[in-house]
């Protein structure tokens, strides 16, 4: 049983790693908009609540029996990496939408 849940705890660390890198390659890419490099970046970043959303089902249909401590602390990252690309893309859809005057 400590085998198993050690498998699981490290498939939810690497998903959690690779969804870090592209959160972080989203907002780089959105930081560094006149460089060709940017859209890349962020077209990477778009994969943050995809991979949000499988590691949420997998931890809920695979880890729904196991107790431990860091599982709070990838309900986080998942909520965190799922929400900012979402977040921001909204607001600049509704910016360019509306025509609203919200410079940054």
């Amino acid at each position: 049983m400590e085998t198993v849940k050690k498998n699981l705890l490290l498939i939810l660390t690497v998903l959690s790693v690779i969804n870090i890198i592209c959160l972080a390659s989203f907002l780089i890419g959105l930081s560094t908009l006149n460089y060709p490099i940017s859209s890349i970046l962020t077209d990477l970043g778009l994969l943050c609540p995809i991979i949000a959303t499988l590691s949420f089902f997998y931890l809920v249909i695979k880890v729904k029996g196991i107790k431990h401590s860091t599982l709070k602390y990838f309900h986080i990252v998942n909520a965190v990496t799922f929400l900012v690309p979402v977040c921001i893309l909204t607001f600049l859809i509704l910016r360019f939408l509306n025509d609203w005057d919200i410079y940054f």
